[in-house]
């Protein structure tokens, strides 16, 4: 930053400036978000034929292709569910500091490296260690998305005054909810890697469940 830019920003008051950095998290995590979204189809390759009977051979690479389709879509679904959970929490967080910010990015640097998990996943997926790879993954994704939402909650420290303690504990199991799921699928994943892909529904399913529970505080 420039010292022009510095001497600019001290002319603001406190308020603009707080609501400005505010505005740039946003953004940015919006961004970060978008992005890695969209890298995840690019495990997706067009199959390249030559030669004759196009139909026949384009129909078994179509079907040889479909656990990285599934795997896109688990991915796609995964990252847009932390896209839903990060938004929720910042519809309740006023304001920011410094230790937010770290937090923030420490979840942006998981989304962003999302993609390349999920690409192991879709060419292994049959192994227990491509499986685990990506679990652990998600894990330290929802258990920073946790920590974020605590570090803002507690105390009301960057929320909303009028934000109820029901609510705060509701964010704060529906964060909880992504991590120990994926945990609790690496031993499963020991045993079966499909087994343990087939289990990550749960999170759906303890989500609704949060949902119907804490139904009034929305």
């Amino acid at each position: 930053m420039s010292l022009d830019d510095e001497e600019s920003e001290s002319l603001l008051p406190n308020q603009s400036r707080h609501q400005q950095e505010f505005s740039r998290l946003l953004a940015l995590s919006d961004g970060v978000f978008a992005i890695a979204i969209t890298l995840l189809v690019l495990q997706l390759t067009v199959p390249e034929i030559s030669g004759g009977a196009v139909a026949g051979k384009l129909t078994v690479q179509l079907f040889d292709a479909i656990p990285k389709i599934v795997t896109y879509a688990i991915g796609f679904a995964v990252i847009a569910l932390f896209w839903v959970g990060h938004r929720r929490m910042f519809l309740l967080i006023v304001k920011t500091d410094g230790v937010l910010t770290v937090l923030n990015l420490a979840l942006l640097l998981c989304i962003a490296f999302m993609p390349y998990p999920i690409s192991i996943l879709g060419l292994y997926g049959n192994t227990a260690v491509a499986v685990v790879f990506y679990t652990l993954t998600l894990a330290l994704g929802g258990t920073v998305m946790l920590a974020t939402w605590l570090y803002a909650a507690i105390g009301h420290r960057l929320i909303s005054p009028e934000v109820s303690s029901r609510v705060i504990v509701h964010h704060a199991l529906r964060a909880a909810t992504a991590p120990l799921v994926f945990l609790l699928s690496i031993p499963v994943a020991q045993w079966s890697p499909t087994a343990a892909e087939y289990s990550w529904g749960f999170i759906l399913v303890l989500m609704l469940v949060l949902r119907r529970l804490f139904r009034e505080s929305f």
